[in-house]
């Protein structure tokens, strides 16, 4: 396993209690933990870390907007793609970049459901039940340009290097699966539940990846 494969399967070994609740009177999750949902918009908002919306082209020619979160360090980061649930881009997602930053990486979620109109609710997430209907018209190869861009993107700034992983979680999760068969550049590949791509296709992986699926998950 290489360098950034190894450091990016550390790193989000941290992120493993995030789609856990957490107990009331607790205080909440540490630090080094990304925050639950109920937590991501106080912790974005606390965060030290410089984090914005910026605009993605796609070599098609059409666009999509994206959450990037800069880490604190002089040197360049490696770039984490990560992918949202079939909920859309949403606070928690968010907050899972920004703690990816915390991590020492460049890292940048792309909203995948850019262009499909889907209304935003007054807590600043896209309406479930709208992000639900319109992530089921996706094109999977379209999807999967978008994450070219994105990576494209992120590696081309100033802080990042040339070099780039990927996680997913849920229906990004079988997206980030999918780009290991896709993408022959990539780094490493992290999944968090979702589908895997067809048997016939996994002859292709060139990169390490790490599947993590709840056996007795509930809810």
């Amino acid at each position: 396993m290489n360098r950034i494969a190894a450091t990016l399967v550390l790193a989000l070994a941290t992120l493993t209690a995030a789609c856990a609740a957490v107990a009331p009177g607790s205080g909440g999750a540490p630090a080094t933990v990304a925050p639950g949902a109920a937590e991501a918009p106080a912790r974005l908002a606390a965060s030290p870390r410089h984090g914005e919306w910026v605009m993605v082209r796609t070599e098609s020619g059409d666009s999509l907007r994206a959450w990037v979160v800069y880490p604190e360090r002089r040197d360049r980061a490696p770039v984490i793609v990560v992918v949202h649930e079939i909920f859309g881009l949403t606070n928690w997602i968010r907050g899972v970049t920004d703690q990816l930053a915390a991590d020492g990486y460049v890292a940048i979620a792309p909203d995948l459901l850019s262009g499909t109109g889907v209304p935003t609710g007054a807590d600043g997430d896209p309406v479930r039940d709208s992000a639900t209907a319109a992530i089921r018209t996706l094109n999977p190869a379209a999807v999967q340009t978008r994450l070219d861009a994105t990576a494209r993107y992120a590696m081309a700034l100033p802080a990042a290097l040339p070099k780039y992983g990927i996680v997913g979680f849920c229906w990004g999760g079988s997206a980030s699966f999918a780009h290991a068969v896709h993408a022959p550049g990539l780094g490493a590949s992290v999944v968090y539940y979702g589908s895997s791509p067809p048997a016939a296709s996994l002859a292709t992986v060139r990169a390490p990846v790490l599947g993590l699926y709840g056996r007795t998950t509930r809810g």
